[in-house]
């Protein structure tokens, strides 16, 4: 074996093990969060509407982390000299604090805002710096929590509710894309960009309308 070739050996495997304890570290905490999530809503209620969404989403979590976990310390350590990629612990350790930070805003700021800023800056930590799918990306958590909000909001009628706004998604997902194709051939792929500002701009609307509407009263 080259010396060099040996010296590395040692430092690989260090830079090996240490990559295996940070992605043990994330799962299990990633797993211990949906777990203690899902508790907190039992023990506020056991409501059906009120776990209908949170605990098998939780179940599932600790699942796929459980099994992610096992399979990252099981993984047999590669032969050649191995370093992790450059920033990948600075990540990492970024997530976990990001991890944090979420729990402790939940009580504070509102899950829907501790969620946006979440996604937003862990999007942002991975490498993304474009706007808009930054945006997306933060913006992805807010249909889950219109869907918990109605269905806590019209508990008697959670299942007509969900079913409703499911319907609704699913049309907007067929309607959606086909529109911005018949756009992008009109005018350029750069015309279907206009649908994300707009899209935002009419459920600020339309959100405005309602929270006027339910401030007003019946």
């Amino acid at each position: 074996m080259p010396p060099a070739a040996a010296a590395d050996r040692p430092r690989g495997r260090r830079g090996e093990a240490a990559w295996r304890a940070s992605e043990a570290a994330l799962l299990l905490l990633i797993a211990l969060f949906a777990a203690w999530l899902a508790a907190d809503a039992a023990a506020r209620s056991r409501a059906m509407e009120n776990l209908v969404l949170i605990l098998p989403a939780a179940v599932l979590t600790v699942a796929v982390a459980a099994g992610l976990l096992v399979a990252a310390l099981r993984r047999p350590a590669p032969e050649a000299a191995a370093r992790a990629p450059a920033g990948s612990f600075a990540r990492v350790a970024g997530l976990l604090a990001l991890l944090v930070l979420l729990v402790a805003g939940l009580e504070t700021v509102g899950f829907d805002l501790a969620s946006f800023l979440f996604l937003l800056a862990a999007t942002w930590l991975l490498g993304e710096r474009r706007p808009l799918p930054l945006l997306g990306f933060a913006a992805s958590g807010i249909f889950p929590t219109a869907l918990g909000l109605a269905g806590a909001r019209f508990a008697d009628q959670s299942g007509s509710v969900i079913g409703l706004l499911l319907a609704m998604a699913l049309v907007g997902g067929m309607t959606v894309p086909w529109l911005a194709g018949q756009a992008g051939e009109a005018w350029g792929v750069r015309a279907t960009m206009a649908f994300a500002p707009a899209a935002f701009l009419l459920i600020l609307v339309l959100a405005i309308a309602a929270g006027r509407k339910a401030k007003d009263g019946p």
